[in-house]
């Protein structure tokens, strides 16, 4: 199921919060918007799933903590009913809680102040703009779950000439990428050969409680990069929110993730085309550099330093992609990349990366 956040005409949002003075900040910001038409407010679920019902609008913002029915409860049943766009905006200090909610199909999220003034409200303000603003024209397909197909190979000729066994494997991903990587990870039947780095676009403090929510849930062992790890065989490294998460060799030669401060020129931190390009360095052909669903271009000039160095480029299909800017950024930049499911990259990821008998 597809559904669309249209430039062409007026976006209607309803914004979902129990508290009166988080509905008027809301809907205070997002009246700054000419585009953007506050059709209804809500105090809980209950009422917004009556509203929603009613009124069909194009994206909510949600609160987590509500009476009667909480934001949980309420994504639960927009994903059955009803599915559309949601940002979450909650107060809840808990990372685990919005980690929760993106699993439950939410879209992203913004961190309300505790205090709905001055500077902390306004960066809050900024950053929920720039999140509607960015879904303007965006194709938002309800993400299905990975397909459990019987074990096999894919067609190696749909990427390029791989060696038989990979040295790392580096993804990158930004909305929607979450559920995506949940989806590979959960699908890879055992443990691999090479290490895992993974550029997820998320905030201080988020990542890690990621890390250890995929870690639980998972077979695999996932943690959150610190500057100077060992990349084993096995283990899936997250780039911590806020950081700079490069790859590189220790006193020994061997492989490290570097964990600094981000550089003046950084889009985002963590930046998946700095990833990209010092793993490419360090490994070469022996790279697979997988960019998964998201908004803007981060990742695209990573690929194209991972194509000169040798390594191979895969990049989520429109068939499973939440949204499908990231990917189509990369293959735009790297014509050597190829499109493939997420079932399709969870195959072709075992088949590179599982140990040799």
């Amino acid at each position: 199921m597809e559904t669309t956040v249209k430039p062409d005409r007026i976006i209607r949002v309803l914004v979902v919060d129990d508290s009166a003075a988080g509905r008027a900040a809301i809907a205070e910001i997002l009246g700054q918007i000419p585009s953007i038409e506050i059709v209804g407010r809500a105090m809980d679920g209950t009422e917004a799933l009556a509203l929603v019902h009613r009124l069909n609008p194009d994206l909510m913002t949600l609160d987590l903590e509500m009476p009667r029915m909480d934001g949980f409860t309420l994504l639960r049943m927009l994903r059955a009913q009803h599915p559309m766009p949601v940002i979450v905006v909650s107060s809840d200090s808990r990372p685990e809680a919005s980690i929760q909610a993106l699993e439950l199909g939410a879209l992203d999220f913004v961190v309300k102040p505790t205090q709905l003034a001055g500077n902390a409200l306004a960066t809050m303000g900024r950053e929920l703009l720039a999140k509607i603003q960015g879904l303007v024209g965006v194709a938002l397909r309800e993400q299905a779950p990975i397909e459990r197909r019987p074990p096999g190979s894919v067609t190696l000729s749909a990427v390029r000439i791989l060696p038989e066994q990979v040295g790392l494997v580096v993804i990158g991903a930004s909305t929607g990428g979450p559920i995506a990587l949940q989806s590979i990870l959960s699908a890879i039947p055992g443990r691999l050969s090479c290490a895992v780095v993974v550029a997820q676009h998320m905030p201080a403090q988020f990542t890690r409680a990621f890390a250890e929510r995929l870690d639980r849930t998972l077979h695999h062992r996932v943690r959150e990069a610190l500057d100077g790890d060992l990349l084993l065989p096995g283990e899936v490294l997250i780039a911590p929110g806020g950081k700079r998460t490069t790859v590189g060799f220790n006193e020994r030669g061997r492989l490290v993730t570097r964990v600094s401060a981000p550089a003046a020129g950084d889009a985002f931190a963590p930046s998946i085309d700095v990833l990209f390009e010092t793993a490419a360095a360090c490994v070469g052909r022996d790279l697979v550099a997988v960019v998964l669903t998201g908004m803007g271009s981060d990742g695209a000039q990573g690929t194209r330093a991972v194509d000169e160095l040798g390594g191979s480029i895969v990049t989520e299909s429109p068939e499973t992609a939440l949204i499908s800017g990231m990917p189509e950024e990369s293959r735009k930049a790297c014509k050597t990349a190829r499109s493939l499911r997420l079932d399709q990259i969870a195959r072709l990821l075992w088949q590179l990366g599982r140990p040799t008998t």
